[in-house]
């Protein structure tokens, strides 16, 4: 066991009530083309023998906690709460403390419940951490006797609150670099990224909630490439090559986030089959039908399995293979170096066409 990090404290030792939401089983990794063992040069897929941990999701009741709105995790005492933080390094714990001159007080008539973390702008971390957040707030206070603490919502987050059914719900706006002291708060470990590499039946209840009213558009585009052309992160060097390759093939190249969430969903709702690469864009597989097939491309400076999990978590087709990017050891930002073998691409899809879904 890990020695717990200095200027913290556990939530055993503060939580005023501690219940589990639900108890996510492991489940081992399946592929596309298995058992049929149909795909080539499967040791590209670096997730092959990976499986999902198992997790206990809980919901804690704590009294008299500081929210850091900037980092956000939560203090007691004046030490940080350690199932709060959120990829923090610990020298950024160590430091945290309560600041008097930027603590606001809140009123102690009702239970406050922060569902955001500290990147909360980033589409697939409102994804997997918010969403489920409010979806098991709205199951546990059906009554909307809570208030959510949230940022300054952005159009489509606004648009994610409305379609889970949490409009009405009454929140706080909370701002950058304030503090806020909360009589009674309520936690729950969604925010804090427990359940990322989970399989969560709460998660997918909270992603078809939204799916449920959205109209598939048309025309469907079977066939979907995410472009990263508009982001820096991770870039593909050669990926306009990429595209005309793909475009040939009948593939729709998009970049989610020029689209709105409706028009996201509807659009991962109609497809068969997607193409892409680590990204946020990729949170929209949570909106595909069962059945569909997930091709990821897998840079080998960031090799993440965050999106199997997500796949399996939704009954898809997926399969990852892994690319040399040129970038020397390992990091979530660095644009490729090297070219993708985008024969190679091709082929691996020429070999999944036959488990792509038909449908009308």
């Amino acid at each position: 066991m890990s020695e717990p990090l200095p200027n913290t404290v556990s939530m055993v030792d503060v939580a005023e009530e501690i219940a589990t939401i639900e108890t996510c089983l492991s489940v081992p990794s399946r592929f596309a083309g298995d058992p049929g063992g149909i795909l080539r040069n499967r040791g590209m897929n670096p997730f092959l023998g990976w499986q999902t941990p198992p997790a206990s999701l809980r919901v804690y009741r704590l009294r008299d906690v500081v929210l850091d709105r900037s980092l956000m995790v939560l203090l007691k005492d004046g030490r940080v709460i350690a199932e709060t933080n959120y990829l923090h390094p610990e020298t950024v714990i160590a430091t945290a403390q309560i600041h008097p001159g930027r603590l606001v007080r809140l009123d102690s008539g009702y239970t406050v419940a922060p569902c955001f973390d500290h990147w909360h702008t980033n589409y697939y971390h409102w994804m997997a951490h918010t969403v489920p957040t409010v979806h098991a707030i709205l199951r546990r206070h059906p009554a909307g006797d809570i208030r959510l603490a949230l940022p300054a919502l952005h159009s489509w987050q606004r648009k994610s609150l409305e379609l889970l059914g949490a409009s009405n719900l009454p929140s706080i706006v909370t701002e950058p670099g304030a503090q806020y002291l909360i009589p009674v708060a309520e936690y729950y470990d969604f925010v804090a990224g427990r359940a990322d590499f989970a399989v969560s039946p709460l998660s997918q209840a909270a992603y078809a909630r939204m799916n449920a009213d959205v109209r598939t558009a048309a025309p469907r585009h079977w066939r979907i490439y995410i472009d990263r052309g508009g982001q820096t992160n991770r870039r593909l060097l050669n990926e306009p090559a990429l595209l005309t390759r793909l475009r040939q093939r009948g593939f729709h190249a998009v970049r989610p986030e020029q689209l709105g969430l409706e028009e996201q969903i509807a659009l991962f709702k109609g497809a068969a089959l997607v193409v892409g690469q680590l990204g946020a864009g990729l949170a929209n597989i949570a909106f595909c039908q069962t059945g569909s097939v997930l091709y990821e491309l897998v840079p080998d400076h960031h090799a993440n399995s965050c999106f199997l999990a997500l796949a399996l978590q939704g009954s898809l087709e997926y399969w990852a293979d892994v690319f040399p990017t040129g970038v020397a050891g390992g990091d979530h930002t660095s644009a490729w170096t090297a070219n993708i073998d985008i024969d190679h691409v091709i082929a691996r899809i020429d070999e999944l066409e036959p488990l792509i879904p038909r449908r009308t």
